[in-house]
């Protein structure tokens, strides 16, 4: 971990990164890549259903807990390869993280975004075993849009059983800043 004067000193040297790019500054923070990541694997059969899947430099013995996560952007913007850092930060705690892209407005529309976070739902549950995850153990984790998408792909039941999940096999939710309560 590196002192506050090298992070002070990390911030300055690349405070035009900083205003240009906040996530790409984030992603210098989290050093170099530690863990293995699959890049690209589709999830669904559509075009923007795709994941990159972080592994643990060294998994146990055992299967590890899985994060599916959901990058926010207003359901307009965002890409999953912005989200290293979150990636790298859970798999450097041995915990394998999916960071997911989905069909974005106005291109797609509402609810597609929801059947996309479902649809990675269903791909995590049925391919875990596969990558050494533990399907007993998956969590849904967003920032804003991200947050309402992996809200919505468990607490409104109808998308994951389109997918023949039940909602309760994901373990637990983990949502940032996320639009909740549209109502005036």
């Amino acid at each position: 971990m590196p002192s506050t004067l090298n992070l002070v000193a990390t911030i300055a040297r690349h405070a035009g990164l900083l205003r240009r790019d906040p996530l790409g500054f984030l992603d210098l923070l989290a050093g170099p890549a530690r863990a293995r990541c699959l890049n690209g694997i589709p999830y669904g059969p559509h075009g923007g259903q795709a994941l990159d899947l972080y592994l643990p430099a060294a998994q146990s013995g055992g299967p590890v807990p899985c994060v599916l996560f959901f990058h926010g952007g207003r359901w307009t913007t965002g890409a999953r390869g912005q989200y290293r850092f979150v990636a790298e930060a859970l798999a450097s705690r041995g915990i394998a993280t999916a960071v997911c892209d989905y069909r974005k407005y106005p291109a797609f529309r509402f609810p597609a975004f929801v059947e996309d976070a479902a649809a990675a739902v269903a791909w995590a549950l049925e391919h875990a075993p596969r990558h050494g995850l533990d399907a007993g153990l998956l969590f849904l984790m967003g920032h804003s849009a991200g947050a309402h998408l992996a809200a919505l792909a468990t607490m409104d039941r109808r998308y994951t059983l389109q997918h023949g999940v039940d909602p309760d096999a994901v373990a637990g939710l983990v949502l940032m800043s996320g639009p909740f309560d549209f109502f005036p």
